[in-house]
């Protein structure tokens, strides 16, 4: 288990801005831990699961 800590250390990781991992935290396509103002990714468990919140789309 390999813990990043930021959004900035995770972005320069995975090659993107920071800005689009602040929008891919918004829309709930990263799982991540929030310990006080510092939040901790997860490698291995990454990127969350889709789940259908609207039953009309597919």
């Amino acid at each position: 288990m390999t813990l990043i800590k930021g959004n900035k250390a995770l972005a320069s990781h995975l090659g993107v801005t920071d800005v689009t991992i602040c929008n891919w935290k918004r829309a709930g396509r990263l799982r991540y831990n929030q310990i006080g103002a510092t939040i901790f990714y997860d490698t291995e468990n990454l990127f969350a699961e889709r789940k259908i919140n609207n039953p009309r789309k597919k």
